[in-house]
């Protein structure tokens, strides 16, 4: 009865997802590392998409269940251990919230190098985050592209009210671009710009709605790259057979404890002895998977990419196609947001813009 009640509970948490997931366009364990851990007051949507991609990792491992397990628990430590970010354009690292803390052992765990759970280790603008989102590569996906494992989002793309607002868009940066034209005073060319900033602004969180990430291998993924002495002590003792392992394992279990008494053991040798021991306490559980070389790809659709372009050349202050680029939660986002808020205070203490006198019209080259 209680297993029953628990499919049936799994059931109704993975029929939601799918519903929420289907009305929303928005753009992720060890056990040592969880234990003793409750999810159960946190148990939000983030969290339930990671559980269930944990659990497909699980029964059915493979690169593509890994790379969801990996979006989905940065989602969970975006939004839950950085939430403020976005606003308060800070945060320190070092997260005490045992759920954060666990969450991100695990990603660093699947995958090393990975941004976000570096950036919510070490803090925002610690090098080894910036390091890591430095690395971060843009394609831009359309319809005709062919990519594996890509999310069914993407494929869909914009749908048609979407892509109506679309064009309303465009046909008011053309508007605004014909006004920038035929304006001769700075005051006139100065609005035009703080019009077309408020139509990016739109138009960039219409476009850029969908989003993905994608994690590629550099080399092979599947099996953790662990040292080559636990996956020979796995494989002699899974050619045992089970009846008389017992024999094998204590012998084997009393020698690693040997090693690890010693005070001249290293700190690397020692977290192999304790692999070691887990293996061959449990042969036959399943080989950890990982992520290690990988390549971080952000994935946006053409129209979105076209946005962030033009934006960049008619408002190149603006931080929305940065952070639309990189990601919300990167430090590139975050300092180019800083930078935006310093303008705008800038802007509001003097009144006004002021432009060097005597200065030529600014060129005319602009494309809204």
């Amino acid at each position: 009865m209680v297993k029953m009640a628990w499919i049936r509970r799994f059931s109704l948490l993975a029929f939601s997802l799918l519903a929420i997931d289907a009305a929303s366009a928005t753009p992720v364990p060890s056990q040592g590392s969880m234990k003793g851990v409750d999810f159960s007051n946190a148990l939000g949507l983030p969290e339930i998409k990671v559980e269930m991609a944990e659990s497909r990792l699980k029964l059915s491992p493979s690169p593509e269940a890994l790379n969801d397990v990996i979006i989905a628990l940065e989602e969970l430590l975006n939004s839950k251990c950085m939430t403020k970010l976005p606003q308060t354009l800070t945060y320190p690292g070092n997260p005490s919230d045992p759920i954060c803390i666990a969450r991100m052992q695990r990603i660093l765990e699947l995958n090393p190098g990975n941004p976000v759970g570096l950036c919510v280790r070490d803090g925002i603008t610690a090098q080894s985050c910036v390091d890591a989102y430095q690395n971060q590569q843009l394609s831009v996906f359309y319809p005709s592209s062919s990519i594996e494992g890509l999310d069914p989002a993407l494929k869909v793309g914009l749908s048609a009210a979407d892509t109506a607002r679309i064009t309303g868009f465009e046909t008011s940066l053309a508007e605004i671009n014909q006004r920038y034209q035929s304006a001769v005073a700075d005051a006139d060319k100065k609005k035009c710009l703080d019009d077309a900033t408020l139509v990016y602004e739109q138009a960039l969180s219409v476009a850029c709605r969908v989003t993905s990430v994608k994690l590629t291998p550099k080399t092979s993924t599947g099996a953790s790259n662990e040292d080559l002495e636990i996956t020979q002590t796995r494989e002699r003792l899974l050619q045992v057979p089970p009846a008389i392992r017992g024999d094998y394992q204590r012998e084997m279990t009393q020698k690693v404890l040997k090693e690890l008494e010693s005070a001249n053991v290293s700190t690397e040798r020692r977290g192999v002895l304790q692999t070691l021991l887990q293996v061959i306490d449990a042969p036959d559980a399943p080989v950890p998977q990982q992520a290690t070389e990988t390549v971080r790809t952000r994935i946006v659709l053409a129209k979105c990419n076209e946005f962030m372009e033009l934006a960049k050349k008619a408002t190149a202050d603006l931080p929305n196609p940065v952070c639309y680029r990189e990601g919300w939660y990167s430090p590139q986002c975050i300092q180019a947001l800083k930078r935006w808020r310093v303008m705008k205070q800038q802007e509001e203490i003097k009144g006004r813009v002021k432009t060097t006198p005597g200065a030529a019209p600014s060129s005319s080259t602009y494309r809204f």
